[in-house]
């Protein structure tokens, strides 16, 4: 377990994070969902709970072309753009 100093700490950091990422993000809560985002994410029956099955098959599932989905393809994406 923490010191109690160091628990503080690792807790004002993690509320520093959490209060610049709103703020880095404020101007896009009120924006609507653009291009493909309504399958995505608002009709997407995966992302209706955070229940770790859930997650498991959000990052190995498939795309209807057959094609792996979401997280999955993360690396290969981020590959292309560098």
């Amino acid at each position: 377990m923490l010191p109690r100093d160091a628990a503080r700490a690792t807790w004002f950091a993690l509320v520093v994070i959490a209060v610049a990422t709103v703020l880095a993000y404020r101007g896009s809560f009120a924006g609507g969902f653009v291009s493909d985002d309504v399958e995505a994410v608002a009709n997407n029956p995966l992302l209706r709970s955070l229940d770790l099955g859930n997650l498991r098959r959000i990052a190995t599932s498939f795309d209807d072309d057959g094609s792996i989905a979401s997280i999955a393809k993360l690396p290969d994406a981020l590959r292309r753009l560098a």
